[in-house]
């Protein structure tokens, strides 16, 4: 999708924009690339900024290829080999742009695009010849609200059927399960009350009564026990467990990892957590040869994609990070170490931006090497994980003695209830009632006997 006000003629120390409009295109952005040529005799000269619609705003190139000319067939592609501050002038394939282009992902397509290029230096001029965009496009989602309410924009005319994703265990109760929400958009006019109904099915019940005559059955005219705890115990340690905090420290294993000129070089830790856990704290320890640190942009990535920027051409013609700890509780930015770093430093951004997430899975350590002259390897580093462990779910029986369980884990749980003043009788001292989750699942007359 080719922008058609081209070419413009890119002058000293100035600003030049060029519009590309976008117009009917269903679906959300699931990935966008951008590609131009530029005619010009000093690339380090220029900062080339894309625009959406939406108002942001994706660095694709600022100051890169020293006095190097031209960007010739230059694509700006996320999923490129080679960052661009690596890249060498004329600039000719595929680059990683100076900021992630996926962070339009998820937005409208439509309205009209700017591509800005500053010339922010004088003695050299230029032309841009043309530009374009590459947008792919998926279904678009939305998450409701803590009401339930959720909303669908910026669709264009047309028939749609909409459905919801439901977590496991759950089923869908209206309109029947797995039929779709059909409506017809003409005009851009708003269609509401397309509801969904559902249920979670993964599910446990039953009555906590006073076995009267102690023979472990639930007899006619036996009374329910209000004011109970019934509880998952998820453990099988005969308790209910609050949450609690823990510590896990995590090395990478495949290293070393060289180092080379002008490369993306990655390791990886792998995360293992077998119960519901989530951060509430990290730290990241690294130890790295390299003879030009500044030649270095490290960035943890999460296994939920998130980037968190550790240290970007730092520690000037310094060599080499030794056990350096990044660590948001540190009063000294990275940007204020001197190389060796072998002190706890304050990232470039915020590990914290990771609170609350799962930590289970792989996680990786880029290292970028945008210069040439120097090379080095990741010798070894380590997550230091802070980590919440969920409160086991508990609930009270009701009036009737009652009790129940939704959208309990597949598998096999324990339900105890917690010692009182009464003497247990069914099941035993000691023992719970087991139930068998598996999808679509609903488990009754779970009764304890007191």
């Amino acid at each position: 999708m080719p922008s058609t006000d081209v070419p413009s003629n890119i002058a000293d120390a100035s600003t030049v924009t060029s519009t590309l409009n976008v117009a009917g295109l269903g679906g959300v952005l699931s990935d966008v690339n951008v590609n131009l040529d530029i005619t010009h005799t000093f690339d380090a000269d220029l900062e080339i900024t894309l625009i959406a619609p939406n108002g942001t705003r994706i660095p694709l190139v600022l100051d890169r290829g020293s006095g190097g000319d031209n960007f010739t067939g230059t694509t700006f592609d996320d999923e490129a080999a080679t960052a661009i501050g690596a890249g060498v002038a004329p600039f000719t394939g595929s680059y990683i742009p100076e900021s992630p282009l996926s962070a339009l992902d998820g937005l409208s397509p439509n309205g009209t695009w700017i591509l800005e290029i500053v010339d922010d230096a004088g003695g050299d001029i230029g032309t841009l010849n043309s530009w374009s965009l590459a947008l792919a496009r998926g279904e678009q989602t939305a998450l409701t609200d803590v009401s339930g309410y959720y909303s669908l924009n910026s669709l264009a005319d047309g028939s749609y059927s909409i459905r919801q994703l439901l977590p496991a265990g759950w089923v869908q109760t209206a309109p029947p399960a797995d039929a779709a929400q059909v409506v017809t958009v003409t005009g851009g006019i708003g269609l509401y009350e397309r509801n969904f109904g559902s249920i979670a099915s993964n599910s446990a019940s039953g009555r906590v009564y006073n076995d009267a005559n102690a023979n472990g059955i639930l007899d006619g005219g036996e009374t329910g026990l209000s004011g109970q705890t019934v509880y998952v115990d998820a453990n099988n340690n005969g308790q209910l467990d609050s949450a609690s905090a823990t510590t896990l420290n995590v090395d990478a294993y495949n290293v070393p990892v060289s180092i080379s000129d002008y490369t993306r070089s990655l390791s990886y830790a792998y995360v293992n957590t077998t119960t519901a856990q989530t951060i509430i704290d990290l730290n990241v320890t690294i130890n790295i040869t390299h003879t030009f640190d500044a030649d270095l942009e490290i960035t943890l990535i999460a296994p939920n994609g998130q980037r968190i920027p550790l240290a970007f051409d730092r520690g000037s013609g310094g060599d080499n990070f030794i056990n350096t700890v990044f660590d948001d509780e540190s009063f000294v930015p990275v940007s204020a170490g001197i190389a060796p770093f072998t002190s706890v430093y304050h990232p470039e951004g915020n590990l914290s931006d990771l609170d609350g997430i799962d930590p289970y899975g792989y996680w990786v350590l880029e290292v970028v090497d945008d210069a040439g002259g120097d090379v080095g390897s990741i010798d070894s580093w380590q997550l230091g994980l802070t980590l919440l462990s969920q409160a086991e779910r508990s609930t009270i029986t009701d009036a009737n003695g009652d009790y129940a369980f939704s959208n309990i884990a597949e598998g096999v749980s324990t339900l105890r209830v917690l010692p009182s003043s009464f003497v247990p009788t069914s099941p035993a001292p000691g023992y719970g009632r087991d139930v068998n989750i598996y999808p679509g699942s609903t488990v009754a007359d779970r009764n304890f006997g007191l």
